[in-house]
């Protein structure tokens, strides 16, 4: 590993320490924070462990960038869900999340019903607390017609039951974009990154075979991966992680923009 990609990983474990110092040091005091600031911080966690992940495995011996694309995708997720939340100043898309996942919660409550792992009365103990939530989140939140994405009010379907896809959430992204922002879009992000990203989770058999050298006259398994490769994971994932570290700090405050951008210019001068 040449010097240059060092000092970068080197960067990376600045940054994550950082992030994880604070989480630990802030005074998330329960009176003092709203739901979409919990529920921001609780997506954060998993930014900060999925980017400790890709930290860990390209450091390796033998550095494993398309192992590290699986966590690399699960970030650009969060980052995905985290920049949805704060699209907008109100608490429309965090509840919309949380209502979500109550619904989640009632479908995985049934199987293991079906299953016998519960009795009926857990199950219906589970369905009346989710729909007490839900029923109050969709009156509070009614959710918005964005013409080419969604039309709660034109459609049969509940968005709630059947939730956006990730692709949906970016183009609710870029719905509220400012005009006066650059024209590359968080549609346009998903679509070349995260398709790409699926193709090592779905084990796309080109991509599979990515792992398998002929050399000298047999095949060799090697998932090291090149420079080249390292480099992008490493990149791709930094800016992912900053970005979630800049919406959890833009919303709740108590960090040091100073050196959040000193950040930004060291990992580009050393990627560059």
């Amino acid at each position: 590993m040449d010097r240059r990609t060092a000092n970068a990983i080197r960067l990376m474990k600045d940054i994550s320490k950082y992030g994880f110092d604070y989480l630990e040091n802030s005074n998330f005091a329960p009176d003092k924070m709203t739901d979409k600031q919990v529920l921001l911080m609780a997506y954060f966690t998993h930014a900060q462990a999925n980017f400790d992940g890709v930290i860990a495995l390209v450091c390796k011996s033998k550095s494993q960038p398309a192992t590290a694309r699986l966590q690399l995708r699960a970030l650009q997720e969060t980052w995905i869900n985290m920049f949805l939340m704060v699209c907008m100043e109100d608490d429309l898309w965090s509840s919309y999340l949380y209502a979500a996942s109550e619904y989640d919660r009632v479908k995985v409550a049934n199987w293991l019903l079906e299953d016998g792992q519960i009795d009926n009365a857990n199950f219906e103990r589970v369905k009346d607390e989710a729909t007490q939530i839900t029923d109050r989140l969709r009156q509070e939140h009614p959710l918005p017609d964005i013409d080419g994405v969604m039309h709660p009010s034109r459609s049969t379907r509940n968005y709630y039951k059947k939730p956006l896809s990730l692709r949906e959430k970016c183009q609710i992204i870029d719905h509220y974009k400012p005009p006066s922002e650059p024209d590359s879009t968080v549609t346009k992000n998903y679509d070349l990154i995260y398709r790409h990203l699926s193709s090592y989770v779905h084990q796309d058999a080109r991509t599979v075979l990515s792992a398998v050298q002929e050399e000298e006259g047999r095949y060799r398994w090697d998932i090291s991966g090149t420079t080249l490769e390292i480099v992008k994971t490493m990149s791709t994932s930094y800016a992912y992680y900053t970005g979630c570290l800049q919406q959890l700090t833009d919303l709740i405050g108590n960090t040091n923009n100073r050196r959040m951008k000193l950040f930004e210019g060291r990992f580009e001068k050393y990627l560059r």
